[in-house]
């Protein structure tokens, strides 16, 4: 019986004020619930447009879309990017060349203001293994209005150890740079691309060809056993939330 009766106030509350109270006699809200509550038969759906019910500390239910925990909360890591070179360039000393396989497209909705922490590693040598072989150049990160951003330095030489030597041995760079995209104010989507571009600087070698190549498999290097990427280029970019 005494469930009937508050279940009939229950009615007669909504009826009469649009507010309903369990376990409470003065609801505050449309449903008020004073206590635990437990939900049956939630729906498995797979569906893009879920959202989320989140409880602030006065116990107010308010709801929240699933890109809200990946792209709304303030210096929280959102997403993740790899990407590694694939096809073998030269470049003609005094010139610049994309590095295939670093480009990269990223798209900021209107309201939205990000970090990308990128990090980028190349390697280069000599085209031809010519004995002497030593040369240098720079790894440069280009936007899509090709205006250099930022840019590392890497070079190669032969290593002489007594009568032994490592012809065109390279020496690797490593380097990074933050570049913040705001697009809080904008009235709509923008998307960014930026490309891994390298210029060769000088190559001092007794061949005529003064060549230099990235993306190269080491296969004819002494202790090669198939490592394949380990001198391809590489690029990592980490995308923070800023807003």
């Amino acid at each position: 019986m005494k469930r009937k009766f508050f279940l009939l106030f229950s009615l007669m509350s909504q009826v009469v004020f649009s507010q309903v109270g369990i376990n409470t006699p003065s609801p505050t809200k449309t449903l008020d619930v004073n206590g635990d509550m437990r939900i049956r038969n939630v729906s498995s759906t797979n569906s893009d447009n879920i959202d989320f019910l989140v409880k602030d500390n006065e116990g107010n239910i308010s709801s929240v879309s699933r890109s809200f925990f990946s792209q709304s909360v303030s210096g929280v890591l959102s997403n993740i990017f790899y990407l590694q070179g694939t096809n073998p360039v030269t470049i003609n000393v005094g010139s610049t060349s994309a590095v295939p396989g670093l480009a990269f497209n990223y798209t900021i909705k209107k309201g939205e203001k990000k970090i990308l922490l990128f990090t980028i590693n190349g390697s280069v040598r000599a085209e031809v293994l010519a004995t002497g072989a030593a040369g240098q150049g720079i790894f440069g990160l280009f936007d899509e209005n090709n205006a250099k951003i930022t840019s590392g330095y890497a070079n190669f030489s032969d290593i002489v150890i007594s009568n032994d030597r490592l012809l065109n041995a390279p020496f690797p760079v490593s380097f990074q740079k933050q570049v913040i995209i705001d697009n809080s104010t904008g009235s709509s989507d923008i998307t960014k691309t930026y490309i891994v571009k390298y210029t060769a600087w000088a190559t001092k070698t007794t061949d005529a060809n003064k060549a230099q190549i990235v993306n190269f498999i080491p296969s004819s290097f002494a202790g090669y056993d198939n490592d394949t990427e380990s001198l391809l280029s590489k690029m990592t970019v980490l995308v923070f939330n800023m807003n």
